[in-house]
């Protein structure tokens, strides 16, 4: 597989990327959103849609007005996690935090295959140290209100100006 991986289980781009359609009755032509959204945005904004209030415990954003006004500026961050380790994606950017520390920083625009590891160059520790920063703040978003923290166990990462927690269900044997 590509960079010595085999099927899905990275989070490179070629991994996580997935189309996201939403059809709704009222709109009679489709539009070209680049927003940035996750799968999880998805219950909250169906609710949002259908007159549902939305349940507090769910992680997702309501991305609704992104339907209504595609080319509106959005500017939240997307998190993604597979079984060890976490990535947070912002704008032209992607830092991935490992387990054991590590890092990867890729810009996306001007290495979109993610060949370019940055995060060990000088000349972007402030952008590792952002998006360490945001990353931390969607861990906590996501799963501080989450009734999955029922059933995590915690593994914290300690990096330069910030502390990174990953979380993975009970039982499960990655670390």
């Amino acid at each position: 597989g590509e960079k010595n991986h085999f099927q899905k289980q990275t989070l490179w781009e070629r991994s996580i990327k997935v189309p996201f359609l939403i059809s709704l009755p009222s709109q009679t032509q489709g539009a070209d959103c680049r927003a940035l959204v996750s799968l999880m945005d998805f219950y909250p904004t169906v609710c949002r849609q259908v007159g549902l209030p939305i349940p507090e415990h769910v992680e997702g954003r309501d991305i609704s007005i992104l339907l209504e006004y595609p080319n509106i500026p959005w500017d939240f961050p997307v998190m993604v996690q597979n079984d060890r380790h976490l990535a947070i994606r912002s704008g032209d950017w992607k830092l991935i935090q490992c387990t054991d520390g590590t890092r990867e920083l890729y810009n996306l625009v001007t290495d979109p295959n993610e060949f370019t590891n940055l995060a060990d160059d000088p000349q972007h520790s402030a952008i590792v140290n952002t998006l360490a920063v945001e990353l931390q703040v969607e861990v906590d978003r996501t799963f501080n209100n989450s009734p999955l923290e029922n059933r995590c166990n915690v593994y914290v990462a300690n990096t330069e100006n910030s502390e990174i927690r990953f979380h993975t269900e009970t039982g499960a044997n990655y670390w």
